[in-house]
């Protein structure tokens, strides 16, 4: 699993892998909402409705999937790599944040325990907890797509979740 904070003047951003019902429900599982998920949420000002967007990624195809990010990719927002990996029996996402300094220590704290929970249930075989990625330099830069080796990723933007639903006909 990694963890990614890159810092910059103004802005922060950090992410995990983790299985997409972890990083909505938490491990163990509660009934809504994982609390750090929605502590995240409540700290950036961005809501998203986690049975709809776990239902939006069991309802795609195997092998299909984009990178969305919800808000303003510059400085406030959430991002879901939705794809549905076809080998992938755990289900994994990554989930970044890009935020603005002010909000970087509570983030941090928020997605180390968020990373911990994926511990207990999911050990990935190593990790550095400030590796830097790629899609979040990428969200950044308000680009379209994001290429790793031979497989390119398309990044889709939505101002809210409700933007996020409208796109999809949810």
């Amino acid at each position: 699993m990694s963890i990614e904070s890159k810092i910059s003047a103004d802005v922060c951003t950090f992410h995990i892998s983790s299985p997409i019902h972890i990083v909505l429900y938490g491990y163990p599982e509660y009934d809504y909402l994982n609390p750090n998920l929605k502590a995240i949420m409540d700290t950036m000002g961005i809501y998203i409705d986690a049975e709809k967007l776990f239902d939006f990624f069991f309802d795609q195809k195997s092998g299909e999937g984009d990178l969305w990010v919800i808000g303003n990719h510059k400085n406030n927002c959430m991002v879901f790599n939705l794809y549905a990996d076809p080998h992938d029996q755990m289900d994994v996402i990554s989930f970044g944040v890009i935020c603005k300094k002010e909000h970087s220590d509570r983030i941090y704290d928020l997605m180390s325990v968020m990373k911990e929970e994926t511990q207990k249930k999911l050990r990935f075989a190593s990790y550095d907890i400030t590796e830097k990625t790629g899609r979040l330099s990428a969200v950044l830069a308000g680009e379209n797509e994001y290429t790793t080796g031979t497989f390119t990723q398309k990044i889709r933007y939505a101002e809210s979740f409700a933007d996020f639903c409208a796109q999809n006909n949810i």
